[in-house]
């Protein structure tokens, strides 16, 4: 066994892997409904989610799609799978 095989088996005898994934999915989860919200009051969370969603750094303003219904749609789905 090598040094790193050991290092992440000692880890895993002390660290719920499973556990931590799960609490950081809830912790994500919920700090986007958080941002969700404050960016839908804005008025600037379509906008937003259509430059996050475009590849924004390689696309000019002008080639961006608008978030869709069906993206939308996706997101909600993804919030209620915990």
């Amino acid at each position: 066994m090598d040094v790193a095989e050991e290092m992440e088996k000692l880890l895993k005898s002390i660290v719920d892997y499973e556990k931590i994934y799960w609490r950081v999915e809830e912790y994500n989860k919920k700090s986007f409904k958080d941002w969700r919200r404050h960016h839908k009051v804005q008025g600037d969370y379509y906008k937003l989610m259509s430059k996050i969603f475009s590849g924004w750094d390689n696309v000019s303003e002008d080639e961006i799609k608008p978030w869709s219904e069906k993206e939308e749609k996706i997101i909600e789905e993804w919030l209620k799978s915990l």
